[in-house]
């Protein structure tokens, strides 16, 4: 059973060309990152929930372009757009590992996350 909406403001879905819901968006990209599955994000999209599966794609490409043409200037390192140069910049590290599958078979990972902030100007 598919949900109808009574008017055109019903729903998660804006059905102008020039908007886009950010929560529909975000629910696509969640689906797919855990997911990977076109079929899951394209029956969300039917069913008002999810931008349809090449939107997703798009964007994840949009996203990856992105940080590799930040990566150029800055010596292949991502450095977040907002960081200002001259102010304290604090970090957070942790190893990430996990034995389960993985993308290259040997069910495990091990890696490294690292999270980066910087005070505002206004913050005291």
């Amino acid at each position: 059973m598919m949900y109808i909406p009574k008017h055109s403001e019903s729903g998660f879905r804006h059905l102008s060309s020039k908007h886009e819901n950010p929560h529909v968006l975000g629910v696509g990209l969640k689906v797919h990152t855990y997911t990977r599955s076109k079929h899951l994000v394209n029956y969300l999209h039917a069913n008002n929930v999810s931008v349809d599966y090449t939107r997703i794609l798009r964007v994840e490409t949009q996203l990856a372009e992105a940080v590799a043409r930040r990566m150029k200037l800055t010596n292949g390192i991502f450095v977040p757009p907002g960081l200002k140069k001259g102010k304290p910049i604090f970090f957070a590290v942790d190893n990430i590992d996990f034995s389960e599958d993985t993308p290259d078979g040997k069910h495990t990972l091990h890696g490294t996350m690292m999270t980066v902030f910087q005070q505002e100007d206004n913050a005291t």
